[in-house]
């Protein structure tokens, strides 16, 4: 799996350095459509997006417990009973709470779940945003009901000036199928700066942080 630190290196070519300050990720490794050779296009995102997550856990937290598989993530939601026994081997959704609770049970990581009403509010979580990868500097799990695609979350960029778009946010796209080449995931847009406009005004959005503690 590509390293999270190397695209975000590689994205900045995509970003006037003279005008945006961006913070990210220190640890993880990119998951996405296909990984492992396991087909989960149309239902995997989720768990995808997770997986990113937990990469960070095994190496800037050094657990020695390995990123689970898919069907390692539907076996904890279901021995902690957030699931029932018939979600092992199904292609169920799951959103950024499971992802805190898998966190919690595989790696003793707590999350931060931030929901928002809508994407309009967006701006206003902003500074916790950069604040968080300024000093935790983990990846952060993005999902919501009428936007529904997965997104995670590297990093936030802010302008230097006053006018123009203020915030910028780094999204890997876990919906990317293809092999683990920085320059081609550009080229497909599986790793993508975007302005606010990303988050739709009719859908909520559910984020989550996870902490090093």
């Amino acid at each position: 799996m590509l390293s999270l630190s190397q695209m975000v290196q590689c994205s900045q070519i995509k970003l006037d350095s003279s005008v945006y300050e961006v913070v990210a990720v220190n640890a993880g490794r990119f998951y996405h459509y296909g990984c492992n050779s396991i087909n989960d296009v149309g239902w995997g995102c989720g768990y995808r997006t997770l997986q990113t997550l937990c990469s960070w856990a095994v190496e800037h937290l050094q657990s020695d417990v390995s990123v689970p598989s898919l069907s390692k993530i539907q076996e904890v939601l279901v021995e902690v009973e957030d699931k029932p026994l018939s979600f092992v081997g199904s292609r169920q959704w799951i959103g950024s709470y499971e992802a805190s609770i898998v966190m919690d049970q595989l790696y003793k990581v707590s999350c931060r779940l931030l929901h928002l009403r809508s994407g309009s509010e967006v701006i206003g979580i902003c500074p916790v945003l950069q604040n968080h990868f300024q000093t935790v500097a983990s990846p952060i799990m993005i999902g919501g009901d009428v936007d529904a695609a997965s997104k995670t979350l590297l990093g936030v960029a802010k302008s230097k000036l006053e006018t123009g778009d203020q915030w910028q946010f780094l999204v890997a796209d876990p919906h990317y199928v293809g092999e683990d080449d920085v320059t081609h995931i550009l080229e497909k847009e599986g790793l993508k700066w975007h302005n606010v406009k990303l988050f739709e005004d009719s859908s909520f959005y559910n984020f989550c942080l996870p902490l090093n503690i």
